[in-house]
């Protein structure tokens, strides 16, 4: 019977370490299959449903995207708005809360005094603040001296 106790012993042992290993490979399968999810969620990602640069689009996005280019064009339709389809913009109001009027002291070409100077134009922006409702006109006075001069309105004023 010491052989069949050894048998025993053996085999013990062996299903022990089958076990172990049995374990071991299930967490590589838990492991893989997390990889594999996140693969092929990345696989589905492309510049226009997330937040990579077109760079990173794989060949077989890009491919698409020509392909889609060239139907536009060839549909004969341009990108925005399609001429004759009425247009929308913010028209100016006529009457705002408040004025500013910009008065450049000196040339922004070549430095000479604009207090006397012949005013020959004038450039008009408008900015409308929210809340409360108030619209403002913003002013650039532009004077002859024979130099263009740039006009220059202060930061935030759009144009």
């Amino acid at each position: 019977m010491a052989n069949g106790d050894r048998v025993v012993e053996e085999l013990v042992a062996e299903n022990g370490r089958l076990r172990a290993e049995n374990v071991e490979l299930h967490n590589l399968v838990a492991e893989l299959k997390s990889r594999v999810a996140d693969l092929e969620g990345q696989r589905g990602r492309t510049s226009k449903t997330s937040s990579t640069p077109p760079s990173r689009d794989p060949n077989t996005a890009r491919e698409e995207a020509k392909l889609n280019r060239a139907a536009r064009r060839a549909a004969g339709r341009r990108q925005g708005k399609q001429p004759g389809s009425e247009g929308r913009h913010l028209s100016q109001v006529a009457g705002v809360d408040r004025r500013v009027v910009y008065r450049p002291a000196v040339c922004g070409g070549c430095g000479g005094d604009l207090a006397g100077a012949r005013v020959v134009d004038f450039e008009t922006r408008q900015v409308f603040d929210l809340p409360p409702h108030h619209s403002g006109g913003h002013r650039a006075r532009r004077a002859a001296l024979g130099v263009p001069v740039r006009l220059c309105f202060r930061r935030g004023v759009p144009g």
